[in-house]
C-alpha cells in the first residue's frame, strides 16, 4: 500500500472525526438552546396564566364597578323620585293645612255672623233698656238723701 494513501486515509478519518465533533457540538448547542427555549416557553406559559388570572380579576372588578355604578345610578334615580314625592306630599300637606285653616276661618266667620244675627234678633225682641224709675214713696220706705243729717227728720221721733 502506498504510504501516501495511508496518510490521506488518516487525514480523512481525522476530518470525519472533526466533522462529527463539530456536528456534536452544534447538536449540543441546539439541545442547550432547545432547553433554554423550553424554559422560556414554560416561563411564558406561567406568565400567561398570571396574566389570565389578572385579566379575570380586572374583568371581575370592572363588572363590580359597573354593578356599583349601576346600583349608584339606580339609587340616585330612586332618591330623586322619592324627593319629588316627598316635596309633592309636603306641598299637599301645606295646601291641606291652608285649606283647613281657610275652612276653619270660614266656619268661624259663619258662626260669628250667625251669633251676630241671633244677638241682633234678641236685641230687637227686647224692649230697649229704660232709665231706672225712682221708687214710689208709698210702697217703700224713703231712702236717705245725701246731705246733712238731722235728728228732726227722723220718722221715729
Amino acid at each position: 500500500m502506498n504510504p501516501d494513501s495511508n496518510n490521506s486515509n488518516y487525514d480523512s478519518d481525522e476530518e470525519i472525526d472533526n466533522t462529527i465533533y463539530r456536528a456534536l457540538d452544534k447538536l449540543n448547542i441546539k439541545f442547550a438552546e432547545a432547553e433554554m427555549l423550553q424554559i422560556i416557553l414554560d416561563n411564558l406559559k406561567e406568565c400567561n396564566k398570571d396574566l389570565a388570572a389578572e385579566t379575570r380579576e380586572h374583568k371581575r372588578r370592572i363588572k363590580s364597578m359597573n354593578r356599583t355604578a349601576l346600583i349608584r345610578e339606580q339609587l340616585n334615580k330612586l332618591l330623586t323620585e322619592n324627593l319629588k314625592k316627598l316635596k309633592e306630599s309636603h306641598d299637599r300637606m301645606i295646601a291641606n293645612k291652608n285649606k283647613s285653616l281657610e275652612e276653619i276661618t270660614s266656619e268661624f266667620v259663619s258662626e260669628l255672623v250667625l251669633l251676630n244675627w241671633v244677638y241682633s234678633r234678641s236685641q230687637q225682641a227686647q224692649p230697649p233698656p229704660q232709665p231706672p224709675v225712682p221708687p214710689s214713696t208709698s210702697d217703700q220706705p224713703p231712702t236717705e238723701q245725701p246731705g246733712p243729717k238731722s235728728s228732726d227728720s227722723d220718722p221715729k221721733n
